[in-house]
């Protein structure tokens, strides 16, 4: 049948209905509701009946649109004709301009991390990056996100250190150069941290021995400046380096030998001050930090006696630390995957001390000084090495690295996948492997506010050169 023909029959049929409601044939739907038969025919168009054999018969579905039972509208005769039903809201009784719509499938349980749900499926997006322009292969970068742009500098290549770098505008989708002229000497491991206008890079190793200075790198106008070394931390790799807004925090790491000492680099004075040693951890490499606000936290990581479950908190504006709770606390790891939710320190995976991978976790929270175990349910498998980001309502963990003892000699394994743990739901699921990087670890790995950027790092065979953009 037209579509025309049939929406006038309906028109007739609904006309005829609202002044004499007739039986309905026999298996026929019957609708007496108010919606349906309440219209005022003076008010609708005149129309001629077509023949009744131009009705759609009884038992046909409805075409185009279906909806489940429970969702109905009133005016299904009008629906199925293909037609806007009229509204009784209008005065006039003319054609309705809201039209029932199929009601969206939802994702049960709720998608944790801000994923979106489509199709009644919690879903994420790979995107590749773009590999003109882009760095070196390279693993062991220092990385900052500016605000505009991922930096990616130094780092290691199978054979040699480097001191070159790019910066990649994910909204352009393109890397430009980073000048060469004025930046650091080759290295890897060094620390990297975004002051809101320049890039911090210190310390790290070159193939001899550890370093303690480092540069200032402004992007907008592509040049690097000295920083200060009067006063600045023993040289090392391996520690915590974070930003706390106004300063650069340097702890613990790996020199001449384990250190449980630090500094922080004030950028307006270009000046060093270390920070105070009593009441600190033990020296240690390895080991997590995060900057809550208002203080320092780090915990766990390699001691000269083995892997440690304690850590410290340090107050910049007393210049003083305080111990962290152990009671709850995660078993003894190094190389962990670390996180700051705003309100708890999360801490998962890492190794253990015969070099075999944890799979578990626990948050800390600074206000009460006490530790809860993560969701065990959904986690990634157990790995270490595996850079980790806060997306600001879910840990980002992804790639990283293990070993499967199953095969003499053990077999190192580097992932493809991850998890984003959701600290308000204590929920893990998993990430979209579809369109994901290759297997990696040492990777570079930043939240630009909306998507997590993975790239470079070392694969199976070779370091890589390559990246992808992940949207939860």
């Amino acid at each position: 049948m037209r579509p025309l023909a049939r929406a006038r029959g309906v028109w007739a049929l609904l006309s005829a209905c609202a002044s004499n409601p007739a039986p309905a044939p026999d298996g026929a739907r019957r609708d007496t509701s108010v919606d349906a038969v309440a219209l005022d025919a003076a008010d609708k168009p005149e129309a001629p009946s077509p023949p009744m054999d131009t009705l759609p018969p009884s038992d046909s579905s409805p075409p185009d649109r279906t909806f489940p039972d429970s969702t109905l509208p009133d005016t299904t005769l009008a629906d199925s004709a293909g037609m806007d039903a009229p509204s009784l809201d209008r005065e006039d009784g003319a054609g309705a301009t809201d039209v029932p719509r199929e009601p969206a499938a939802v994702c049960l349980p709720v998608c944790v991390g801000g994923r979106r749900c489509e199709g009644g499926r919690c879903v994420n997006a790979w995107a590749p990056m773009a590999g003109a322009g882009a760095p070196a292969p390279r693993s062991h970068a220092a990385v900052a996100w500016t605000g505009r742009e991922l930096f990616v500098w130094g780092g290691q290549n199978v054979l040699e250190l480097l001191h070159d770098g790019a910066l990649y505008d994910p909204v352009a989708n393109r890397w430009r150069p980073v000048a060469r002229v004025g930046a650091p000497s080759a290295r890897f491991r060094a620390v990297a941290a975004w002051t809101g206008s320049e890039v911090l890079v210190w310390g790290g190793r070159n193939l001899s021995e550890p370093l303690q200075d480092g540069a200032r790198y402004d992007p907008v106008t592509d040049r690097w400046r000295p920083a200060s070394a009067v006063g600045a931390p023993a040289p090392r790799t391996n520690g915590v380096g974070l930003w706390s807004g106004t300063e650069l925090y340097v702890w613990g790491g790996l020199g001449a030998e384990l250190e449980a000492t630090g500094g922080r680099y004030d950028p307006v004075t270009d000046r060093w001050r270390a920070l105070a040693t009593t009441g600190a951890p033990s020296a240690r490499t390895q080991c997590v930090g995060a900057w809550t606000g208002t203080e320092l936290l780090v915990w766990g990581g390699s001691t000269g006696d083995g892997l440690v479950r304690d850590g410290g908190r340090y107050d910049p504006v007393m210049d003083r630390w305080r111990a962290l709770s152990t009671e709850g606390a995660p078993a003894p790891r190094s190389a962990a995957s670390v996180g700051w939710s705003g309100t708890e320190l999360l801490v998962w995976g890492g190794y253990t001390s015969s070099a075999d991978q944890f799979r578990d976790g626990g948050r800390y929270d600074p206000r009460t000084d006490r530790w809860r175990p993560l969701a065990l349910e959904g986690a990634p498998s157990a790995r270490g090495d595996a850079p980790a980001v806060f997306t600001g309502r879910a840990l980002f963990v992804w790639g990283g690295l293990s070993s499967d003892r199953s095969t003499r000699p053990a077999t190192v394994v580097r992932h493809d996948t991850g998890g984003l743990y959701d600290p308000v739901m204590d929920r893990w699921e998993p990430t979209e492997p579809l369109g994901a990087p290759s297997p990696r670890n040492e990777h570079a790995l930043a939240w630009t506010g909306s998507e997590a950027l993975v790239w470079g790092g070392a694969g199976t065979l070779m370091r890589l050169a390559s990246g992808a953009r992940f949207q939860p």
